[in-house]
């Protein structure tokens, strides 16, 4: 199923078999969402709750082993259409996450944090014969967040963010400190915002204009 809160492309007509429902800018699809994803505009959010495998639906596999095959060409589309405004939420198990990060990663997905859903004793009471229980039951599932870092071109090869924020003052001819200034800060542009090492995070958006503004430089990717 897909969701959309704009137009889809129309370069190609909607599938007759999708099943739509619309409603103030909002359409819900029913159908095959990897037919769905040629009409895809770039999404800023993406929610996937495919397979678990845990042979919980008709194409779901029956373990995690099989899932990298099932999820590729998925991760290939959503990788496709994504920009770096768009984040990734993934609903899975431990283990059909552990199985899938990999290929994410592979796509250029960065990691951002995993948040865990306790569903609490009364889905263990229902799901769990006291009988015949070996292990500890399973309660969680998990929804983790990942995004596709912006890339920049940084001296003829492609870079990140962190990269290209340092070289394009470099290349103003400044020296560092007078980052500080533009920031109007007292040090925390050469300590974190142009530094390379670990301590580097992104400016505030006052900040990227000041540093912009500083540089008197024409943004390009």
């Amino acid at each position: 199923m897909g969701l959309r809160t704009t137009a889809p492309n129309r370069h190609q007509p909607i599938p007759r078999t999708f099943r739509a429902a619309e409603h103030r800018g909002v359409g819900i699809y029913l159908g095959d969402a990897l037919e769905m994803y040629p009409h895809w505009p770039s999404p800023a959010v993406i929610v996937s709750d495919g397979a678990y495998g845990v042979s919980g639906f008709p194409g779901d596999t029956a373990t995690a082993e099989g899932l990298a095959e099932w999820y590729r060409p998925h991760v290939e589309a959503w990788s496709a259409a994504s920009t770096g405004e768009t984040t990734l939420w993934f609903w899975n198990t431990e283990i059909g996450w552990a199985t899938i990060h990999p290929l994410l990663a592979e796509f250029g997905w960065e990691y951002v944090g995993c948040n865990v859903w306790d569903k609490g004793i009364a889905h263990v009471s229902g799901n769990t014969n006291s009988k015949t229980l070996r292990r500890f039951p399973v309660a969680t599932e998990v929804c983790v967040q990942y995004v596709r870092p912006p890339k920049f071109r940084v001296a003829g090869r492609v870079g990140d963010m962190k990269e290209w924020l340092r070289w394009e003052w470099t290349r103003a001819g400044l020296p560092l400190n007078r980052a500080n200034e533009a920031c109007g800060v007292r040090n925390a542009a050469t300590r974190k915002y142009l530094t390379q090492d670990h301590l580097w995070y992104f400016p505030p958006p006052e900040a990227f204009q000041q540093v912009l503004l500083g540089t008197h430089l024409v943004v390009g990717v």
